[in-house]
């Protein structure tokens, strides 16, 4: 990354992004494979995922993307602000599947790694999202900042994701930029969306409109 000759922008290598997007992908399964796994599994399985990864950059394009010098600490100020709307951090609601989310969380947590409850099952899901805002959890001791991990490890994946199609699309103009990322958290979003809609519909209102003669409804 550096500064462009105009001044008010930073030219990112396509280099740079890739290595971002691997680094995200792969730091949770690193912390998997040496905090999950028996030493003598994990250690040599991430070295080779390590090796695979230095060998993979020397095959990466040139290239870059030119962004200005305040766009992407406003895409991630954007980013973070819809997730809180979302449901992240609690402070908006949160629908039933969080405290599926919480569970995961606080047991990774809580408990010692592998995470093997008293029946001696396993805790086996998708633990990639769980595993750096947990290990920070585990680190802290404090729940309030396992939160706000998640809160912030999400964002910067998003912020990633930008970047990439940012480059894949030969993103430049500032309308092209608002409507990547309009489209970016529209999608992410519209299971909520969709499922306020549901509510709507399923609390009585709308079968009652289709229900009642013409003529009936009134204003007030």
């Amino acid at each position: 990354m550096r500064k462009n000759t105009i001044g008010n922008s930073i030219d990112i290598e396509n280099k740079t992004i890739d290595i971002l997007a691997i680094g995200y992908l792969y730091l949770p399964l690193l912390i998997f494979l040496t905090g999950w796994l028996k030493a003598c599994i994990g250690i040599p399985v991430a070295l080779l995922c390590l090796f695979g990864i230095y060998l993979h950059t020397k095959t990466m394009t040139g290239g870059k993307i030119t962004v200005k010098r305040f766009e992407l600490p406003a895409v991630f100020a954007v980013i973070v602000l819809f997730l809180i709307l979302l449901g992240h951090n609690g402070l908006f609601f949160q629908n039933f599947d969080w405290y599926k989310h919480h569970a995961v969380l606080f047991d990774l947590m809580h408990l010692k790694w592998p995470v093997i409850y008293d029946n001696d099952s396993m805790l086996t899901y998708y633990l990639g999202q769980y595993m750096v805002p947990s290990l920070i959890g585990k680190i802290t001791g404090s729940a309030f900042i396992l939160r706000q991990s998640v809160l912030i490890w999400n964002s910067l994946g998003l912020v990633i994701v930008y970047l990439l199609l940012s480059k894949f699309l030969d993103v430049n103009s500032a309308r092209e930029k608002a409507l990547t990322i309009a489209v970016m958290l529209l999608g992410a979003g519209l299971p909520y969306f969709g499922s306020i809609a549901y509510r709507a519909i399923d609390s009585g209102l709308t079968e009652a409109i289709i229900n009642t003669p013409p003529g009936n409804i009134t204003s007030t």
